[in-house]
């Protein structure tokens, strides 16, 4: 499993605790600017991780996305799984972290032998052949949401495993399913939609797999949203961004427990596990990445956490919750800073929940806090690829590093 990382670029309005869950003002994809309702329960609530293998040139699959200010993008970078591939568009073996453990699979087309072959540690499930060509495409959303391919702002076609090399060399990771592709443009605050095809002759012989957390509850992350006020949204995400499937080249989107449908073999909907947008950018070539929505899936129940925060900003601390998923319960949950400490006024069961301090906690930025509970709640885990693209994270889990308990305090 993967990490459930934090938004760690400071928001400037709302004065929340975290940089991570500072408020924001955004631009609708009209330029019409409007009070997001990004869920400050940032990190909380997302769970699996699920593949979407594009074996079709029909099939796209999309994240819209909501940017929050102008941004300088050099790549837009979002998750991948190229397990399974045998090689390059070269012929070359691919690196042997993802290429296949056999080069005969079970319901799927063998590519053609590329000279001479050795087996890999990689899964068999995700990718195949040269892994296809991955065609992204960077649009504006429409007033409806829907991508407008008519006026591009990037584009992209990269053979996958080129794209997963050079994504490897500029982060310096091992294996990684976070690849970036070239934008190098600054884009206006706004509504977009990053679309992904695969454009290869042979679809079905060589593809890839798109990889992005789900969540098992409702809310406008997996609907088709338009609000941007609407409640609920999560793992800091604007209620507007989604993930859209389309099997008709754009022609028509669906949403929800629709996505990643199909006849093909390893096409399935991920029923009560939704999938959800996970995106950065790079800004700078030799920089980390920014998080946009970084978070993914987590790990086991841990009992009785300790998360330790630091803080983005001044605020004072009224509530505090977490996550939590069978058997597990979140229980009573208690924050603790230079102010003192409070405990939740109740104890909490499962899912993402939250109650009233029984006493207000000052906090002020840059100051490093506290919260634990009585219960149980996962781990968020923080693979080595994704601190090494995304930098260092603002909190820390006593004894897991970098791995977030699934508590909050706002």
């Amino acid at each position: 499993m993967l990490s459930l990382l934090s938004c760690i670029r400071p928001r400037p309005e709302r004065g929340l605790a975290l940089a991570v869950l500072a408020g924001a003002t955004v631009a609708l994809g009209c330029g019409t600017p409007a009070d997001a309702a990004r869920n400050p329960h940032a990190g909380v609530g997302i769970g699996a991780v699920e593949n979407n293998p594009i074996r079709s040139r029909e099939d796209f699959l999309a994240e819209r996305i909501v940017l929050d200010a102008d941004t300088r993008m050099r790549w837009f970078i979002t998750g991948f799984n190229l397990e399974g591939v045998h090689y390059d568009a070269r012929g070359r073996p691919a690196p042997r972290e993802i290429r296949s453990s056999r080069f005969r699979k079970p319901r799927l087309p063998a590519p053609p032998r590329r000279g001479k072959w050795t087996p890999g540690g990689g899964r068999t499930g995700y990718a195949n052949g040269n892994g296809g060509q991955i065609w992204f495409r960077l649009l504006p959303a429409k007033a409806n949401g829907r991508p407008d391919f008519d006026h591009p702002i990037a584009s992209e076609r990269i053979n996958a495993v080129t794209a997963y090399r050079r994504s490897k060399e500029e982060f310096g990771t091992g294996l990684t399913q976070l690849i970036g592709f070239r934008v190098n443009k600054t884009v206006p605050a706004g509504e977009y939609v990053a679309v992904f095809g695969n454009s290869s002759a042979r679809p079905a012989v060589h593809f890839f797999s798109t990889n992005l957390p789900t969540t098992v509850g409702g809310g406008p992350n997996v609907r088709d949203e338009r609000d941007p006020a609407a409640p609920g949204a999560l793992g800091g995400l604007d209620p507007r961004e989604t993930v859209m499937w389309s099997r008709n080249r754009g022609a028509s989107w669906v949403f929800g427990s629709r996505v990643g449908d199909g006849p093909l073999f390893g096409y399935y909907d991920a029923g009560r596990h939704r999938r959800l947008p996970w995106y950065g950018w790079q800004e700078k070539k030799g920089e980390r990445a920014v998080p946009g929505q970084p978070f993914n899936g987590y790990g086991p129940l841990e009992k009785s956490p300790t998360l330790r925060v630091k803080a983005g900003s001044s605020t004072t601390l009224t509530r505090a919750g977490g996550f939590s998923s069978s058997p597990g319960r979140i229980g009573t949950v208690t924050v603790e800073t230079r102010a003192g400490r409070a405990t939740t006024t109740q104890s909490l069961g499962r899912g993402l929940a939250s109650a009233p301090l029984d006493r207000p906690l000052a906090v002020a930025a840059g100051e490093t806090y506290t919260i634990t509970t009585t219960g149980s709640v996962p781990l968020a885990r923080a693979d080595q690829y994704v601190r090494r693209t995304f930098g260092t994270l603002p909190w820390t889990t006593v004894g897991e590093d970098g791995d977030r308990a699934e508590l909050f305090a706002e």
